[in-house]
């Protein structure tokens, strides 16, 4: 049976490089977006034709995420892989105490964490007839920044670090598991570094990796490009509060200790 993933944000950026890539692999995709884009996958083969799906969606604006669930049920009876990439970029250099701002600064918490959360509860029931289910958020190293002037995105990628290293020790706890982890992309070539020369599939060997690899690695790790990993555990020290990035394997270790891991997209 083919695989069955659904890519968020799928027609530009890191989620049509996926989408591109896993239907290369012959595998059924279906891709959601607020743009009815879906030629941007059957010009490049006639063969995407039978594999892939558009639904178009806009997750910000619709509340109720369970018709999502109504319309991908039409197209597949579970769902093997999720991958979420949409992100409301920083607009300007704006200070957290600014009136101005405080409105943009909502729609970006709304978008770059809760209604992704919202996402994933709404597409549980498919993801849980998998039989590996993987569920992949694009994530930042933005999410542990204090630069000035990007205190509103560095927050929401705070948020949605907190909510892959949450959700990731309960899913470890299910019976059924489910893999929760996060890619951290650097920079590419996106609608947010449209000025970038470097492309967006340069994230491809580590998909590709984690696709190969996942089942070895905690859910709740966060992978980055050159074959590093995060994983976010509390100290154990006398202050409950002090927490530090680990290696997934050296718990005993006080320092972040990069963990390698093999990325190749053979």
């Amino acid at each position: 049976m083919l695989k069955q993933n659904l890519i968020v944000g799928g027609t530009y950026g890191f989620g049509k490089e996926i989408a591109l890539f896993l239907l290369n692999r012959d595998e059924k995709v279906a891709t959601v977006s607020r743009s009815s884009s879906a030629n941007l996958y059957t010009r490049h083969s006639t063969t995407f034709d039978n594999n892939h799906q558009h639904i178009k969606y806009d997750i910000l604006k619709s509340n109720d995420l369970t018709s999502l669930h109504e319309r991908l049920s039409n197209v597949t009876r579970h769902l093997d892989t999720l991958v979420i990439t949409p992100a409301l970029p920083q607009l300007d250099s704006s200070s957290l105490l600014s009136n101005e701002g405080i409105e943009y600064f909502r729609t970006m918490i709304e978008l770059n964490f809760w209604s992704q959360l919202k996402l994933l509860t709404a597409l549980l029931p498919l993801l849980k007839k998998s039989t590996n289910p993987m569920v992949l958020f694009f994530t930042s190293t933005a999410g542990w920044s204090n630069n000035i002037g990007w205190g509103q995105y560095n927050i929401s990628k705070s948020l949605l670090n907190s909510l892959i290293f949450n959700l990731g020790a309960e899913t470890e706890q299910w019976e059924k598991k489910i893999k929760i982890f996060g890619i951290n992309p650097w920079e590419a070539k996106t609608k947010m570094n449209a000025a970038s020369n470097i492309s967006s599939s340069h994230i491809i060997p580590a998909f590709s990796a984690l696709l190969k690899e996942g089942e070895n690695y905690a859910s709740g790790t966060i992978f980055t490009p050159d074959g590093n990993t995060h994983t976010f555990l509390e100290q154990n020290t006398n202050s409950p509060n002090l927490f530090s990035l680990y290696n997934s394997r050296n718990y005993d270790k006080l320092e972040y200790v990069r963990e390698k891991y093999i990325i190749n997209c053979s």
